[in-house]
């Protein structure tokens, strides 16, 4: 059975192999956010918030990946490239939105390629089938950190964008519109300056008053 093959084969996102080699496409170049699947009418927005930030070296820099338009979303899939020299990557946070209908979603540790600077994040309820119903609307998908570690500007792009229904179809337009990001890094700030020393009266000059 396709169907059923298709199915299965989404469902073992869970395991290293399957994730480590949709990692490694998209790194090469190879798999984009169309590859997969047929397009619908409307096609859903993916983005990453705030579009554009300021930190300093040693500084956590949070951005969040968000989608709009979904229609009964049972996976999603986003790879995202960083400049490595200025930034590296430190956790992920699901923010639940594919449990928010009683479904349960397995969400395998992110895949990093910290040399080349990009990672890979996948969450899904594939497994759950049908019912319930996977959920629809626009939502704050996951939370990303990273750490500023270098001088300059890093682009925040997305090398794949995937939103799927509990069939593996693709269920909110391909490909995806998205809206992407950057991260300004300066110098580290300049600790402050020692505070001057508080002058302490010395009880033998003091001037006595004249009986």
């Amino acid at each position: 059975n396709l169907k059923a093959a298709k199915v299965a084969g989404l469902c073992a996102l869970a395991s290293a192999a399957l994730v480590a080699a949709a990692f490694v496409a998209a790194a090469a170049g190879l798999v984009g956010a169309s590859a997969l699947g047929a397009s619908a009418a409307t096609a859903g927005v993916v983005s990453i918030a705030p579009g554009s930030q300021s930190a300093r070296i040693g500084d956590t820099v949070t951005i969040t990946v968000s989608a709009t338009g979904m229609r009964e979303v049972a996976l999603y899939e986003f790879a995202i490239k960083y400049d490595p020299k200025l930034l590296e990557y430190v956790d992920r946070t699901d923010l639940g939105f594919l449990n928010t209908t009683g479904r349960q979603a397995n969400c395998p540790a992110p895949t990093v390629d910290a040399v080349g600077g990009t990672v890979l994040i996948a969450c899904g309820s594939i497994s759950a089938g049908a019912t319930p119903t996977a959920p629809s609307g626009d939502a704050d998908l996951a939370r990303v950190r990273f750490k500023a570690v270098g001088n300059g500007t890093s682009d925040l792009v997305f090398t794949i964008t995937e939103l799927r229904d509990w069939d593996a179809v693709h269920c909110c337009g391909t490909p995806l519109d998205v809206k992407e990001a950057a991260v300004a890094v300066g110098a580290a700030s300049a600790p402050p300056p020692p505070l001057p020393p508080t002058p302490i009266p010395d009880p033998a000059r003091r001037v006595l008053p004249t009986p």
